[in-house]
């Protein structure tokens, strides 16, 4: 039981940690049905970010179970589509659009040198 005597109280939900082995799982390159690729890496300090070719680098931040959030477009979602024990695909979806991308399996990688590390604190 819990006792607010007249306090304001904020709860936040914090989402449960992914395993280092998930993570594993999910970073690679993903691409558009017309041929956009996308990375999907670990960055310095061990968090998920996306990036598109010639895009800046968007933090991942957990959400729910394979879902994720932009930081820094909090309304943009992207979950992580598994097939059995491998990673199909990638969701993209926010109040305008959804999209899929599909995770490339030849080992063509676009460039994901980073310039900079993004905000994400």
């Amino acid at each position: 039981m819990l006792w607010l005597d007249q306090a304001e109280a904020v709860f936040k939900r914090m989402p449960d940690a992914v395993p280092q082995s998930v993570l594993d799982k999910i970073t690679g390159t993903y691409v558009t049905a017309i041929g956009i690729k996308a990375a999907v890496r670990l960055n310095r300090r061990q968090k998920l970010t996306l990036r598109f070719a010639n895009g800046p680098v968007e933090v991942l931040v957990p959400f729910k179970d394979l879902q994720f959030r932009s930081y820094l477009s909090p309304k943009t979602t992207f979950e992580f589509v598994m097939d059995g024990d491998r990673v199909k695909a990638l969701r993209h979806w926010n109040a305008i659009a959804e999209f899929v991308l599909t995770r490339s399996e030849d080992g063509d990688t676009i460039d994901t040198m980073e310039e900079y590390e993004p905000a994400d604190d």
